[in-house]
């Protein structure tokens, strides 16, 4: 009988401590929209100076601002813009202040120039990509490859060009 009396107080304060995380947190639908679109509200972080906070308030302003380009990047290449997806990618990747912060648009920009068929341009970002992470080279071991044919292919291409137009 004593046991599942302390059962059932343990159930029952598992629960209370369970609510009581709960409440008070605001779900994603009780912020306002300026709120979102803002990239949300402050962090507090325990512990940091107020020179700390203020400096990393900037940085996810900052990272949340490159998101919103590689947003509307990835909905103008969905839409077919690819001009226009290129110009938002090259936004996103000079709003990069880390390295690892370049690898999504860098990404989004090989994409694209090789659809285009600018295969040097694809080539370039995917060479930045294995210096961003050399663990890429073998992934992208084959795609280099053919990318380097397609450079050769359209500079033999320009080549024949110049020599039929004399």
């Amino acid at each position: 009988m004593r046991y599942d009396k302390i059962k059932t107080i343990t159930y029952v304060c598992g629960i209370v401590f369970l609510l009581m995380g709960f409440a008070g947190k605001p779900s994603q639908e009780t912020k306002s929209s300026e709120s979102r679109e803002s990239g949300g509200d402050t962090i507090m972080i325990v512990g940091a100076s107020k020179e700390q906070s203020d400096a990393f308030q900037i940085r996810r302003q900052k990272i949340h601002e490159q998101w919103e380009h590689i947003r509307k990047g990835s909905k103008f290449e969905d839409a077919g813009e690819l001009d226009l997806a290129i110009e938002e990618y090259n936004i996103a990747l000079k709003l990069a202040k880390t390295k690892g912060d370049e690898g999504v648009p860098r990404r989004s920009l090989l994409d694209l120039y090789e659809k285009k068929g600018d295969y040097r341009l694809a080539l370039e970002h995917l060479n930045q990509l294995i210096i961003l992470k050399p663990s890429l080279a073998t992934k992208y071991a084959e795609r280099k490859q053919n990318l380097l044919e397609a450079v050769l292919k359209d500079k033999n291409n320009q080549k024949q060009i110049l020599k039929n137009g004399r």
